[in-house]
Formats: C-alpha cells, sequence, structure tokens
C-alpha cells in the first residue's frame, strides 16, 4: 500500500509498504529517503502517537494514509557544556 508521511516544513513524501510492516520499518524508510534518523522521529496518525513496533495494520493505518512526522525533543543533558 501507499501511504503519506508530511514532514513539518509541509512536504509530503509517497512510502510503499506492507499492512504487516511496523511503524519502526517506516521510519527506517523515513531515514533512507531524509536522512533523519529513526530515534529522531515521532509519527502520529489520527492525533495518535505511533508505536514503532506494531504494524501498520494494528495501528489503524490504511491504503493512502498521511502520517504526520515531527522531530523528537532531545534532553538538554546531552547538550556540550550540560551537567
Amino acid at each position: 500500500m501507499q501511504i503519506f508521511v508530511k514532514g513539518l516544513n509541509g512536504k509530503t513524501i509517497s512510502i510503499w509498504a506492507k499492512e504487516l510492516d511496523t511503524i519502526g520499518s517506516v521510519k527506517a524508510k523515513i531515514n533512507a529517503l531524509n536522512g533523519i534518523p529513526p530515534d529522531d522521529q515521532c509519527l502520529t496518525y489520527g492525533g495518535r502517537g505511533m508505536i514503532d513496533d506494531r504494524t501498520l495494520k494494528d495501528s489503524g493505518i490504511t491504503n493512502e494514509a498521511t502520517l504526520h512526522l515531527s522531530l523528537r525533543l532531545r534532553s538538554c543533558k546531552k547538550c556540550p557544556g550540560h551537567t
């Protein structure tokens, strides 16, 4: 099936996936297309956050659905100079 992923920049990308693919595998495909590491991605669908180990089918995602991509905020503790 074809699903769409809309980023914060307003651009939408198209991804081909199977209904038994996981959200984590979709994040890997997004990484391959635009270089955003899966751990930095936050996907939502229908206002709900998606869980990496759930399948598209279990998440209620169907053909031509649009997921929304945002970036996960990193902890300030990881910033240089902070303790």
